[in-house]
Parts: C-alpha cells; sequence; structure tokens
C-alpha cells in the first residue's frame, strides 16, 4: 500500500509551532525571533529585507500570545529623534501565525512635544500592511488625542480575509518627558 508522507514523519520530527516554542523559550526583540524563524522555517516568516538596517533605537519589546486565534503577536517601539522639547518614533505589532509567517503588521508614527509638564501630539501616521498572496486587506483608521497625562496616535481597524476577521490597534504614546511607550 502506498501513501504520502510528510518530512516530519519521517524524519521523526513535529512540525515548528511558533506558539510552543514561546511557551519554552525567553525572546527578548523582534531580531531574536527572525534569527529563530531562520533557523526553523528559512526567513519566510519576514517580508521587511531592510527592516533590521533601520538606524532607530528600540525602546522596548513585548510578545504575547493570542490562543484564541494562534497568533503571535509582537510589538516594538522605536524612537528616531529626542530634542529637549520634541520626540518622534513609531510602534509596529506584528502578527504571526503558529507557523510563524507574518500575516500582516500594523503602524503608528507620531511625532510630540513635551516641556515637563504637558505633551501633545504635533504629527502621525498609520498604516496596515498584509504579507503578500495571503489575502488579507484592512483599512486602517488613525486617531490622536490625550490619556491621562500621555499624548498618543493610535492606528487600529479590523484586518478580513475572506470570512475570517481580525481587530487590531496599537498606540504610540508619549509623556511629559518625551519618553514613549505602546500598548
Amino acid at each position: 500500500m502506498r501513501g504520502v508522507c510528510s518530512s516530519a514523519e519521517i524524519n521523526g520530527t513535529e512540525p515548528f509551532d511558533l506558539i510552543e516554542y514561546c511557551e519554552n523559550h525567553t525572546i527578548n526583540s523582534e531580531e531574536e525571533l527572525q534569527e529563530v524563524l531562520d533557523l526553523y522555517i528559512g526567513g519566510s516568516g519576514n517580508t521587511d529585507s531592510d527592516e533590521y538596517s533601520d538606524p532607530s533605537e528600540v525602546i522596548s519589546f513585548d510578545l504575547t500570545i493570542d490562543y484564541d486565534n494562534q497568533y503571535v503577536i509582537t510589538t516594538t517601539v522605536y524612537e528616531t529623534t529626542n530634542t529637549r522639547s520634541s520626540t518622534s518614533g513609531y510602534a509596529e505589532k506584528k502578527y504571526r501565525n503558529n507557523l510563524g509567517i507574518m500575516i500582516f503588521k500594523v503602524r503608528v508614527d507620531g511625532t510630540y512635544s513635551y516641556n515637563g509638564s504637558t505633551c501633545s501630539t504635533t504629527s502621525a501616521s498609520g498604516s496596515f500592511t498584509p504579507t503578500p498572496l495571503l489575502g488579507w486587506t484592512s483599512s486602517p483608521v488613525l486617531s490622536t488625542g490625550k490619556s491621562g497625562s500621555k499624548a498618543y496616535a493610535r492606528t487600529h481597524g479590523t484586518a478580513y480575509n475572506g470570512t475570517v476577521s481580525q481587530s487590531y490597534s496599537i498606540y504610540l504614546y508619549c509623556d511629559v518627558n518625551g519618553n514613549l511607550s505602546s500598548t
């Protein structure tokens, strides 16, 4: 009797599962995650070939697992400029499936003025970038405002792929001392 076997069955190994890997290993940066993906899936988890030559300073990195939708979501905050009274940067959120393939990313950019007692958003932009050929679409909404003593820029919306949908939201906050953060 003849049948079809997967390479995992032949080699006696389980297929790579990014969620399982993240449950058992600490990942501290987007670059570290990409090294793991390069090792296990040959780099197909990244569509940004020049992303890691970005001279921006990484302020924070966070990785969460969405068990309901089987996604690994990373959020990274970057600072591009910071002067005595103004700062600029962006926050980027990437959604990867359990195989490690990025399905889309969202980004919010902001420039803020601050003086130690108050802050405000002076400009902002946002974007939704799907991975080519995977079929996700969205029209992101950009908003700005204040939350307590922080100013923010926000990109949010819902991504669609046939009958499947995924809501997303990413903030870039600036406090009165010019420190950037995200949620």
